[in-house]
């Protein structure tokens, strides 16, 4: 995965990462990350026990930022949407109740974003704005109810 990359290689100076699987992550792996990080999930995939290491990387010092694209689910992270008549899509529930261009669009936008933002590149959108909670389909943070204990976060 992207976070696993950056862990190994330190050239790697940020990632965004669809739909991290964080399970098969150690957290000496984790802690070995020390560029940004975007975390880009749909609004009907991620569990409670991902979200957990998810939220171990938070940082104050590290731009780290999580986003859940609301009405979106796994399927809506790639091409997939586009592949099959909306009604098969649905049924087999591959295609989330947004409509798969503008769920690709926002997808594309934070990462485009993130990324012009920590390769130090020219940025004339204001897609940086989504980031921000500029538009209610991009919920910041996380979607899945998670508890707090005196450790940390926990499910």
């Amino acid at each position: 995965t992207s976070v696993c990359a950056l862990a190994k290689d330190s050239r790697f100076r940020c990632a965004v990462a669809l739909d991290a699987w964080m399970h098969p992550l150690e957290r000496e792996l984790i802690a070995r990350v020390h560029q940004p990080v975007l975390f880009v999930n749909s609004d009907k995939f991620q569990w409670p026990m991902n979200l957990v290491k998810m939220k171990k990387m938070e940082s104050r010092v590290i731009d780290r930022i999580m986003v859940f694209l609301r009405g979106t689910v796994h399927q809506s992270q790639g091409d997939f949407p586009f592949l099959l008549h909306p009604l098969f899509s649905r049924i087999l529930e591959v295609r989330g109740s947004l409509d798969p261009k503008i769920a690709m669009q926002l997808s594309n936008r934070v990462s485009l974003a993130f990324l012009r933002k920590h390769l130090n590149l020219p940025d004339d959108t204001n897609w940086w704005a989504l980031l921000e909670g500029s538009d209610d389909r991009v919920i910041i943070g996380t979607n899945a109810p998670l508890r707090r204990s005196s450790a940390g976060v926990e499910n």
